[in-house]
This record gives structure tokens, sequence and C-alpha cells, in this order.
């Protein structure tokens, strides 16, 4: 049996009271429970707030709804993944929600990329660079592919120039 998030030394607790889980009652019954965890690293809030700020949303409206649901402008990028089973792995996103993603060699064509790597052109970029812009630079999931095919820049810098060789971004 797999269970994303299971926990096994943390989850042997046995209580003598009642727990609430968000509005409906949970009472003990001397039976064992997988643990809780918090799906919401720092990490998964930024990204939510990032998506929440670049449709306009206000600041405040934007803390309040992703301290309290971080999924809900999620980037995708998984928390955790458990084991890679016949090709398909399953992984909890921010927010808690789970989804199989395909694991092992990946096929770019004419090379592979190992498992969790995207193709881009002759090489692969890692997880934690998912974006490959112009076809050969990797681009981490903070950042954007400049517009002029020359790199990144950071979100809040996302204007893109190469002027005589120097990059710039603001």
């Amino acid at each position: 049996m797999n269970l994303p998030g299971f926990n096994a030394e943390a989850s042997v607790y046995s209580t003598s009271v009642g727990y609430y889980m968000g509005r409906s009652p949970v009472q003990d019954s001397r039976s064992i429970y997988p643990a809780q965890q918090n799906y919401c690293p720092p990490w998964c809030i930024e990204d939510c707030l990032k998506g929440c700020r670049a449709d306009g949303l206000s600041q405040r409206f934007c803390n309040e709804l992703c301290q309290s649901d971080c999924g809900a402008y999620g980037s995708g990028r998984p928390v955790s993944c458990g084991p890679c089973v016949e090709g398909v792995q399953t992984c909890i996103l921010c927010g808690g929600a789970t989804t199989d993603i395909s694991c092992g060699p990946l096929n770019c064509g004419d090379h592979s990329c190992p498992p969790g790597d995207v193709c881009c052109g002759p090489g692969c970029c890692p997880a934690d660079n998912p974006q490959c812009c112009d076809g050969h630079t990797c681009c981490p999931a903070d950042a954007q592919c400049c517009h002029d095919g020359h790199g990144c820049c950071p979100w809040y810098a996302p204007n893109c120039a190469n002027i005589f060789g120097w990059h710039f971004c603001w």
C-alpha cells in the first residue's frame, strides 16, 4: 500500500481526547492514523504570492489567501515524491494535492535526460531549473526566460536586454 506523505514514526500515536480537523470532529477510537503533515513550506507560499500578485490582486488579499491555501496559485513543483514504481511516481504538491508523474529516463529524441529533468535542445534542464529557454538555457522556477533569447531574469525584474554582450534585467 502506498500512502503519500505517510510517516510511520510520527503516525503511531494514541490519545484519549477528541480533535477537530477542519469543521468535522474526529473522535479517538484507539486506531492508528497517518500523521498530518504541513504541505506549505516557505517556497510554496512564495510561489503562491507571486502568482496571486501577478493577477493584480492586493498584497493583503494574497497574504491571507496563500497563508490559508498555499496551493491556490501553486507552481506545480512537488513538495515530495514517493518511489518510482513502473515508471510512475506519486508526488504531493503545495497544499496537499497529489499528482502522478512519469519517472525514469526521459526520451529526448537523440538523447535521454535523468528522471525529473526536462529536455532542452541538445541537453537537459535539471528539476531545480526546469524552464528551457532558447533551446539551451535552463532557468530556475522563480525566474523567467528573456524575450530576447539570452538567459533568464528574476520574476521581479521581467525586462531583459543584451547590450554589447552584457545581459541586463530590470
